[in-house]
């Protein structure tokens, strides 16, 4: 996402691109379309659909409410 005072922040991850990392930030390995990145890498990928993008969003955003409960209660969760 591009704001209109010239930042840029990833969709799916909500982390700030800074223009030294780029297009560093999304994964750099060839794939086809539709299909997961061949080398299970970590990072937010550029080309997917809008159902693809908000299916990762939803995943990162659960997986970061997961550690922060397990921060604030590391008995209470599973």
């Amino acid at each position: 996402i591009t704001c209109r005072c010239g930042t840029l922040i990833c969709y799916i991850c909500k982390e700030l691109i800074t223009k030294q990392v780029g297009y560093n930030h999304f994964c750099q390995h060839p794939r086809e379309p539709g299909q997961a990145c061949p080398k299970k890498c970590r990072k937010c990928s550029l080309w997917t659909t809008t159902e693809e993008d908000d299916a990762q969003a939803v995943r990162v955003a659960k997986e970061a409410a997961i550690e922060d409960a397990k921060d604030e209660n590391p008995e209470g969760i599973q």
